[in-house]
This record gives C-alpha cells, structure tokens and sequence, in this order.
C-alpha cells in the first residue's frame, strides 16, 4: 500500500501542477503570519511525535546487527517522507483550489477532475490499513 499510496501522492501532484494547473497567483495567495507558521509546524511535530509507539515497536523486528543510528534514520525518513507528501498536497490544494471551497474533499476533486474518485478511494483504504 505505501508503493500504491506514494504513486498516488504523485500522480495528484503531477495532475494538479501540469495537467490542471495552477492559479497564476499560487505563490501571492495569503500572506505570512507567525500564528499561522507556528501552528503548522506545532501540528507536524505532533504528527511525528504520535509514530513514536510504531517506531519503537517495529524495531524490534530489525536484524540485531542494525545498530541504534540506522534503525532512528531510517524511522526517521520512513515517518518524514510519509508524513510530508500529504501535508504538501494539502498546502497544494489549499491553495490552488476556489477560495469558495471550505471542503477539502470538495477542493480536491475540484483540482483532480476525473481522476479524483480514484485518488480519494486510495489514500482512503491507505489510511484506514494504517489505523488496525
């Protein structure tokens, strides 16, 4: 699923940027704010420090030989890159959908067009594997 959910990450960013294209004011739209910045960052801290329970459970299946600091960069990799690619496809759709949206399904098949029930089904069966 982590190969199919990564493909998918993908094919939406790929469709977005070139196929659906971006609003010519993508990166004039909204403005810094240290509250805003903050509370993004404080969210992806707690997003990472929640993968602690699986990291530290799923070490223990690693050869003994692994050694402390491959087994942290590669939990570390593993939970960042899984953890940033979503989060940037949020900023994405955030962004690049009508300012009328306040739904980010809505948004996102907006910006996805005929392949938005496939992306949704996807990432919706990748997180519901995550949660057993």
């Amino acid at each position: 699923m982590s190969y199919v959910s990564g493909a998918v990450l993908l094919l939406a960013f790929v469709w977005i940027i070139w196929v659906h294209g971006l609003p010519a004011d993508f990166f004039a739209r909204n403005a810094f704010n240290w509250p805003g910045f903050l509370s993004s960052i404080s969210s992806a801290a707690l997003w990472q420090i929640a993968y602690a329970p699986y990291v530290s459970d799923y070490s223990r299946y690693m050869p003994r030989d692994t050694g402390a600091v491959p087994a942290f960069w590669a939990s570390y990799w593993g939970c960042t890159l899984g953890s940033l690619l979503p989060m940037l496809l949020g900023v994405v759709v955030a962004l690049a959908a009508t300012p009328a949206h306040g739904h980010v399904v809505a948004a996102l098949s907006e910006l996805l067009g005929p392949l938005s029930a496939f992306v949704l089904i996807v990432l919706s069966v990748s997180i519901a594997s995550r949660m057993r």
